[in-house]
């Protein structure tokens, strides 16, 4: 068994491609675990191992995270942001919006 290593990174997304790289050279994640302070701070982890194709579980006796109250409200603006673009597409709102509102539809819709 290796001893726990501790490297320090500049940024979330250097952290996350780090992470990435080292699972990457490994054969089987079975006795792997990712630790994390709070759900919110595992999104960024669950997105990058999607992309890079590496199986997980979550374990979480408390699965309330996208019905919390702040997450309701983000989602409910973005549907009135992505109906009034649909509406009045000429008065120059931002395509951006629609863009969030995909990712977060695609977050919530993935089984």
């Amino acid at each position: 068994m290796e001893p726990i290593s501790i490297v320090k990174v500049n940024s979330l997304e250097e952290e996350y491609k780090y992470l990435m790289e080292e699972l990457k050279e490994m054969d089987n994640y079975i006795d792997i675990a990712i630790l994390y302070r709070n759900n919110i701070s595992a999104i960024g982890v669950i997105e990058y191992l999607e992309r890079n194709n590496i199986p997980f579980y979550i374990k979480d006796t408390n699965a309330k995270f996208f019905n919390h109250w702040i997450l309701q409200d983000i989602i409910n603006f973005s549907y009135y942001l992505m109906i009034i673009q649909i509406c009045n597409p000429l008065k120059g709102y931002t395509i951006k919006w629609m863009d969030l509102f995909l990712k977060i539809k695609l977050i919530i819709l993935k089984p």
